[in-house]
């Protein structure tokens, strides 16, 4: 049998492999580490690799990979593309599995957190900002005080506890009743605590014969808000011991915090990158056959030794000045001049406008271009400025915004058209994402048109295009307070990539309004309120949902205030007016929450949740023929709807009909098997109809899914004495 044929992009790793010159200190201080004994002291276990961008410090990360690799070791790569620690054990797990070291039981697990946190998501009747909660939030279950713990966004600084407490109670009892595992309930509210064991157990299992297993940490200057604290917690024991043979290499543009890294300096390499000196640069440029004396200092004028720009200087081998170019022209446009296809020039030109590309954006570029599109996806990807991953291409910074200077000072008009077209396409293939507007914001895929669309569109014009992406920016408030600052970081690159000073003025303030880490987008909603004082409709939108934030946070009042003037703004609001009502309701002004439901359904006949709040205000005001008409309306309009299913049962309980009510309330427990309040509701009619022997196994249940549960207790309580 023959071997098995090299792909495309082994034949370039190893290209680049054997000419990669340069950084031959770096590369021996790696390879004889690794050739220590365990308890020499010399041996380093930590790797921190530093420099500005395009130094190199990703190109090196592989190079030591392969070290790694010819050691016969297992290692792994983590980059920005991890947006928290889940993210990060699956980057692990998957890069062991590549290398026939399959981490079975954490890849198991992490599926079971994807699963579980896409159904609470999903879950129309979760509390308020659970998806926020449980993505956002530092949480450890079963703990009266709060700690900060790294979670799948950023690290979260908490300082007061209660409130966190009487929070994470909250989602606690929602997720017990949602799921019956205890385990998964406790995944949800703390991944990392409870993954993070289970890589280490399965690390354990993979010591052999002294061979290294290297995890890679590349770009952490993105990543350190919520890798830090986590990886110091691997280092002091926190979640188990170990492996001796592990080395971490930690490569940013800063290097680690000597205050927060002081405990482990001692087993820490520093290596810091600066440009190629001289001597380095030249011989990178000999490898490449390139030794005019005049080509060589042209070379080195333009790239300032920077070495990622040193290589593309050097990648077509210009044997003479003509080829070189003005030494005060742009590196980026030197190495394209050297393509002999003009076409080909002109895509890669093209290809700098979006954050990233595949074949469909390409065709897009090609389009606007005139020019042709065949294989030049391919000849982009093996590009040494061009990252390729999991079937997405992107530019290295540097590189990019080059390009992107050049486009804007070469044609403004070409620079708007461009950006407004790409704008355009993320608009038309979001729409395949949502089948209508409300669950829009559910779909990943659709959230991520949508923040390219506004990259775009600011890029384009942002004067013209803020009040969508205002709009845009309070609905992202709706979904999640992570997406929010997807949002913000996506405004942030255009205000560099475009380098408008309209933009970068109304856009800081927005950037400025959340801080890292901060939960509550109050005072981002607040920015967009001024932002938006010509804008009426967006304005009421920004209002209503700082409203609603108000509402949950027991300010009625304030709530009010800003609903009253959001509906003055916008009076057929229909989502606002049923808000207000609910508002109403819950501070006991009745007649004027009906007063709203009614206009609000008047206004959306098929508004499911105006129709079931409606009933519950004509519950609590004791007109019960007329709650039942709206929970059965409302409950035809969505019949899984448990929450209106479980309120008619508590009405029918009111109006001393059991057998509805029992029948209510086990269509509820059908729906959501950890639904506690059903579950105590139904005890209750057991108790009310003396079926004393059910009412206790109920009450049983819902104390095992919240021990706090004083409602039950009681109730258990009342059977025990009957």
């Amino acid at each position: 049998m023959g071997e098995i044929p090299l792909s495309l992009q082994e034949i370039v790793r190893r290209r680049q492999r054997s000419s990669f010159v340069g950084r031959t200190g770096q590369l021996a201080q790696f390879r004889q580490n690794l050739s220590l004994s365990l308890d020499d002291e010399k041996r380093r276990f930590i790797f921190n690799i530093h420099g500005n961008a395009g130094v190199g410090k990703s190109f090196l990360v592989q190079q030591l990979r392969h070290l790694v690799s010819e050691e016969e070791g297992i290692c792994a790569f983590i980059d920005e593309n991890a947006r928290g620690i889940p993210d990060t054990l699956g980057a692990i797990a998957s890069d062991f599995a590549s290398q026939g070291k399959r981490l079975k039981s954490l890849e198991e697990r992490l599926a079971t957190y994807a699963d579980r946190l896409r159904e609470t998501e999903t879950d129309p009747d979760a509390p308020q900002d659970t998806g926020r909660f449980l993505t956002k939030t530092a949480v450890k279950v079963g703990l009266h005080t709060a700690k900060s713990i790294p979670v799948a966004g950023s690290l979260v600084d908490l300082v007061d506890a209660e409130a966190l407490t009487d929070q994470a109670n909250k989602f606690r009892v929602y997720l017990s009743r949602k799921f019956r595992n205890h385990g998964d309930i406790r995944l949800l509210l703390s991944p990392a605590d409870e993954l993070t064991p289970i890589l280490i157990q399965e690390l354990a299992a993979l010591v052999d014969d002294g061979k290294p297993i290297a995890l890679f940490f590349d770009t952490y200057e993105r990543t350190s808000t919520f890798l830090d604290d986590w990886l110091i917690d691997l280092l002091t024991g926190r979640y188990g011991a170990l492996p001796a043979t592990l080395v971490l290499t930690i490569a940013g543009q800063v290097p680690l915090n000597p205050n927060r890294w002081s405990a482990y300096l001692g087993i820490t390499a520093d290596i810091p990158l600066a440009p190629f000196t001289e001597i380095e640069a030249r011989q990178l440029l000999a490898s490449k056959g390139i030794d005019n004396e005049s080509v060589v200092e042209v070379i080195l004028s333009l790239s300032g030794g920077l070495p990622l720009l040193v290589a593309m200087l050097a990648e077509n081998k210009p044997d003479d000045l003509s080829a070189v170019g003005d030494p005060s022209g742009d590196a980026v446009e030197r190495f394209l001049k050297w393509e002999d296809d003009a076409a080909r020039r002109s895509i890669a030109l093209t290809a700098a406008f979006p954050r990233r590309f595949n074949q469909d954006i390409l065709n897009i570029l090609v389009d606007e271009t005139g020019g042709e599109s065949q294989g030049a996806y391919e000849w982009l990807r093996q590009m040494p400025f061009v990252t390729d991953g999991a079937g997405t291409c992107q530019y290295h910074d540097v590189v990019r915004a080059s390009m992107l200077r050049m486009h804007r000072n070469r044609s403004p008009q070409t620079w708007r058209r461009i950006h407004s077209r790409l704008a355009d396409v993320h608009a038309d293939w979001r729409q395949c994402f949502a089948s209508n507007s409300k669950d829009a914001w559910k779909s990943a895929a659709w959230q991520n048109h949508t923040l390219d669309r506004i990259y775009h569109l600011l890029c384009a014009n942002p004067m013209t295009s803020m009040p969508e992406v205002l709009e845009q920016s309070v609905y992202a408030c709706r979904t999640n307070v992570s997406l929010v600052n997807r949002l913000l970081d996506t405004i942030n690159q255009a205000i560099a990539d475009s380098g408008d000073e309209d933009l970068r003025s109304w856009g800081r303030k927005l950037i400025e309004s959340l801080a890292d880490g901060e939960s509550d987008t109050t005072g981002f909603l607040s920015v967009i309120i001024d932002l938006a004082r010509s804008l009426p409709d967006i304005e009421a939108l920004a209002r209503s949902q700082r409203a609603w934030h108000a509402y949950y946070a027991d300010q009625e009042q304030r709530a009010l205030i800003d609903f009253n003037r959001a509906i003055e703004l916008a009076p057929d609001n229909v989502w606002t007016i049923s808000r207000r009502g609910q508002t109403y309701c819950w501070i006991g002004r009745y007649s004027e929450a009906l007063a709203d439901f009614n206009r609000a359904i008047e206004l959306d006949s098929a508004d499911g949740w105006a129709t079931g709040h409606r009933g519950e205000t004509y519950r609590l005001m004791e007109r019960y023929d007329e709650a039942l008409a709206d929970f059965n309306r409302a409950i035809e309009l969505n019949p899984a709807d448990g929450w209106a299913i479980t309120h008619r049962g508590e009405t029918y309980r009111l109006m001393e009909r059991y057998d509805e009510a029992l029948a209510d309330f086990n269509r509820a427990i059908e729906l959501d098997s950890a639904d506690g309040w059903a579950i105590t509701n139904r005890g209750d009619i057991h108790r009310l109809m003396e079926r004393y022997d059910e009412a206790l196994a109920d009450f049983n249940r819902a104390i095992e899914l919240d021990s706090a549960d004083g409602w039950a207790i009681t109730n258990r309580g009342d059977i025990h004495r009957l």
